[in-house]
């Protein structure tokens, strides 16, 4: 295998579209070259979804007094850049339900779910509405499959339960929605952690501690499953108790991409993560939007920091709106053919060994030997498994002409990830080499190699489905 991966990436394209065209009908034949026999598959190409996510510290009580001006600013906010996802902090049991009135009436529904964080809160209370709890709130243009609250305890445990005891004051709002890939849902959870405390020891004992529970309750699901977590954390990049969310890299543990981390970039390249961030707050970046590094990805610099003005006679809030755009892709397809363009025949191959090789043969979907699926490796990368020997379609080195064959999965090498549709329609790069998929000629068992990427080529071009 090839040396160790390192995050080096292209500054555009990262993000590119997944386009394999779909073929519209499959017809099994007669064959011997598999091992399994199947059934008809419905099959579709990896998808990908582009998700627009504001997260704002709203200041509901502190600046606004339970009040709607606020709510005017973000619903015009809305209708400027309509967001499929809104994270909100400090926002009053009255205004959230004012917001959800006020998006009907622009005609963008959203779907949402508030957690209270204080049983009572006095500035939110606007006679005659006695409504007086303030929280967190999270909205999607999404369907609403679930929703979970959770509350810190007054010594920083994160417990699943929706009623602050009369002692607790921060929270986690979590819904789980569904976009339109199908069979996968996307957890969206908001949260506002302890603020500073000036004059102590450590005066940022507490939001660490919160910090680092939010790693240990919710990095295994990010692990598995679509997750954006975003909030007020009360924390400046490079803080240590950030290091239990950023995925690995520079001494980091944690099981997520900010959407604003820092590259060091050139013209061609990128590197990185590296915590950092516009200012969200006069004390700095305390306003992050994380997603899990498994499942999403995102252009270099694609974060606003955006003042929210004034409502009416004072500042709308004292923390600036945070705008950002990832994609997130299809955790898997189900298996299908890959089929060359050129030759109107599939990639196969033969047996479970390490290092068997890959060729072109009469498609014969009948066959595991010829089925494969996309599965995604992290940040619009995707690996090949063949169904029969559960291994992954590979090519080692930087040598045109070399080889393509299978081996064991594993996402340390990324001699096995593979982009799809770039830098045109129908091409298979390959991550390691920068080099294209291709079979010369329609022989069957004509060897399948990666070659220097030539998108004028049908050779180069293949479909999946």
């Amino acid at each position: 295998m090839s040396s160790s991966w390192t995050p080096v990436r292209r500054v555009r394209g990262v993000a590119a579209a997944i386009v394999l065209t779909l073929l519209a009908v499959l017809l099994p034949q007669p064959g011997a070259s598999g091992e399994s026999a199947l059934g008809s598959l419905a099959l579709s190409a990896p998808q990908r979804l582009t998700l627009k996510i504001l997260h704002f510290n709203m200041a509901g009580a502190a600046k606004n007094d339970g009040r709607y001006p606020i709510i005017g600013r973000i619903i015009r906010e809305v209708q400027e850049r309509r967001p499929d996802v809104i994270s909100l902090n400090e926002v009053c049991d009255r205004q959230y339900a004012h917001l959800l009135i006020q998006l009907d009436e622009i005609g963008y529904p959203m779907q949402g779910y508030f957690q209270e964080s204080r049983t009572i809160v006095p500035d939110c209370i606007v006679p005659p509405d006695t409504r007086n709890e303030a929280g967190n709130a999270v909205l999607v243009r999404g369907e609403v499959r679930s929703t979970k609250g959770y509350m810190f305890t007054t010594d920083h445990r994160l417990e699943e339960r929706d009623q602050p005891t009369v002692t607790e004051q921060r929270s986690v709002a979590c819904l789980s929605a569904w976009f339109g890939i199908p069979d996968e849902l996307v957890k969206v959870c908001s949260t506002h952690l302890t603020p500073k405390e000036d004059g102590a020891a450590n005066p940022y004992a507490g939001p660490e501690a919160e910090a680092r529970e939010l790693a240990r309750v919710f990095g295994p699901e990010a692990a598995v499953a679509p997750f954006i977590l975003m909030g007020d954390l009360n924390l400046l990049p490079g803080n240590p108790a950030l290091n239990t969310l950023y995925a690995p890299a520079a001494g980091t543990t944690g099981r997520f991409w900010e959407t604003d981390m820092h590259h060091y970039c050139t013209e061609v390249v990128c590197e990185g993560p590296v915590q950092g961030g516009a200012p969200s707050h006069a004390q700095g970046k305390i306003d992050y939007t994380f997603v899990s590094r498994a499942h999403f990805s995102f252009e270099y610099d694609n974060v606003q920091m955006i003042d929210a003005g004034n409502c009416d006679d004072h500042v709308c809030s004292d923390h600036r709106m945070f705008r950002s755009e990832v994609v997130w892709h299809q955790t898997a397809t189900p298996y299908g053919l890959v089929r060359n363009q050129s030759s109107g025949k599939c990639v196969i191959v033969r047996g479970t060994a390490d290092n068997a090789a890959a060729v072109q043969y009469t498609c014969l979907p009948q066959y595991a030997d010829q089925l494969w699926r996309f599965e995604h490796a992290g940040w619009g990368w995707y690996r090949l498994r063949n169904q029969n020997s559960q291994k992954c379609l590979i090519a080692r080195g930087s040598t045109a002409g070399g080889p393509a064959v299978q081996y064991t999965c594993s996402s340390q090498y990324n001699d096995q990830f593979w982009q799809v549709g770039d830098p045109q329609a129908g091409m298979l790069r390959l991550v390691s080499s920068g080099m294209c998929l291709l079979v010369r000629g329609a022989a069957n068992d004509a060897p399948v190699v990666h070659y220097t990427c030539l998108p004028q080529y049908a050779d180069q071009r293949w479909t999946y489905a």
